[in-house]
């Protein structure tokens, strides 16, 4: 005699759809909102003396780059990206943000 196992799929309640659909939104206004807060601090990053950037391994043009992308992505990675490669270059920087300057 041979045994036939059969499952039944439940559908998706209502709810837990409704709960997914809530985390996506709630999702993306979290990351709207990140963009908003650091485009923000880029402005004021902006207002910044020139030698004040270079001590964080930027400098005005990196800014105005970090500033022309589009409105949906986030500036700051940018300006990350471009500060490490200057403290790969340059590993003085790292001391003086440290508050120690390589001789």
């Amino acid at each position: 005699m041979t045994t036939i196992k059969t499952t039944i799929s439940q559908p998706v309640s209502g709810s837990a759809t409704v709960a997914a659909a809530a985390r996506r939104v709630a999702g993306a206004f979290a990351a709207a909102w990140t963009v908003y807060r650091n485009r923000r601090q880029l402005r004021r990053l902006a207002e910044l003396d020139d030698y004040l950037l270079a001590d964080m391994g930027l400098s005005r043009a990196d800014v105005e780059a970090a500033a022309v992308t589009p409105f949906y992505t986030d500036p700051t990675a940018k300006l990350a990206t471009t500060s490490d490669l200057a403290r790969v270059a340059n590993p003085r920087l790292g001391d003086a943000r440290r508050g120690r300057l390589g001789g």
